[in-house]
């Protein structure tokens, strides 16, 4: 089992648009939404079972850099 996080605010208030965004083999596991406000956070976790060949895509709309935006994946000992 894997814990995998994104997080990261929205870059203008002009829309409100898809962030952080987690797929696990192309598949929607996780979503995150902003408002129509400037610098709203958002925080995308999504707990998953991963196996040796699957991959983790994470896209949406992003803040630049490192301190607004970021993502891991941790693997969770059970």
């Amino acid at each position: 089992w894997y814990d995998i996080r994104a997080m990261t605010i929205a870059r203008s208030a002009a829309v409100a648009t898809e962030h952080a965004v987690i797929k696990v083999n192309g598949t929607l596991v996780a979503e995150g939404h902003t408002g129509q406000s400037s610098h709203s956070h958002v925080h995308t976790s999504a707990p998953c079972f991963l196996k040796r060949g699957d991959y983790v895509q994470i896209f949406g709309g992003w803040y630049g850099g490192k301190s607004y935006s970021n993502y891991w994946i941790k693997r969770m000992v059970v």
